[in-house]
């Protein structure tokens, strides 16, 4: 009786470790590992092992304030249903799918891989991994073609928006880099699901106001293929929504 009590408390309970195959994955990959268990001093049921992949991000909370809060990009099941003995050593591998649009990990954006064990009538024994999700190759072209056009990242934000799929925004902030672009306060772009595995790219710019003009945001939008597209052809659609 008194084994039961202790495994009930969590005490002399069992431990998990995750080890994942590769931390770096592009966005629309497939993240794979081991999910190591260590029987604690008394038998454990485990219900599920559940793995989600957390990203902080910006939510709307009360009276409209926003703060910063985990959001799941992304969950999957290693297994259920598991009768762990005491001391035992359990070495299961999983994968999942990793998003496409999920947020790439640009400037403050981290994204790390939570492993957590239901155990019933216990405190859930959990483990949490650094995941760094990179570009692919459309959105690649994309930040490529940024460059070329003359313009830098100064800013990444994610925000939270449960009304859309997916649901959340990561927003790049471009700065120009040469002052024949001085009209221009910021380039701002966002990945978007597209028609055909493709994604729409959202532009928009930003113009300062001064005395001979207006300033004000215009938007803009282009498409590219999931293999991606020159990036002088990004380049040149992103000069041609400056000029309009």
């Amino acid at each position: 009786m008194l084994k039961n009590v202790l495994a009930s408390i969590g005490i002399g309970g069992m431990k998990v470790d995750t080890l994942v195959d590769q931390p770096e994955i592009e966005a629309g990959g497939r993240l794979s590992g081991v999910v190591t268990i260590k029987g604690g001093d008394v038998p454990q049921r485990i219900d599920a092992i559940v793995l989600e992949l957390m990203t902080r991000c910006i939510v709307e909370a009360r009276n409209d304030q926003k703060v910063h809060a985990e959001i799941e990009v992304a969950a999957a099941r290693a297994a259920a249903d598991i009768e762990v003995a005491p001391k035992q050593e359990l070495e299961l591998p999983f994968d999942m799918d990793v998003p496409v649009f999920a947020p790439l990990s640009v400037g403050p954006t981290k994204t790390a891989l939570r492993t957590r064990l239901d155990v019933p009538q216990a405190i859930d024994p959990r483990d949490s991994d650094a995941v760094r999700i990179l570009p692919n190759a459309a959105m690649r072209s994309v930040f490529q073609g940024m460059e070329m056009a003359g313009f830098r990242i100064a800013e990444v934000e994610v925000e939270h928006n449960p009304r859309h799929a997916p649901p959340f925004t990561q927003e790049f902030d471009f700065k120009p880099s040469s002052v024949r672009d001085w009209g221009v306060e910021e380039v701002e772009i966002a990945f978007r699901p597209g028609a055909g595995g493709g994604m729409d790219v959202l532009v928009t710019v930003d113009r300062r106001g001064g005395l001979f003009s207006f300033g004000g945001e215009r938007g803009y939008r282009f498409k590219v293929p999931p293999k991606g597209v020159e990036p002088s052809d990004v380049a040149a659609a992103v000069r041609q929504a400056i000029g309009r």
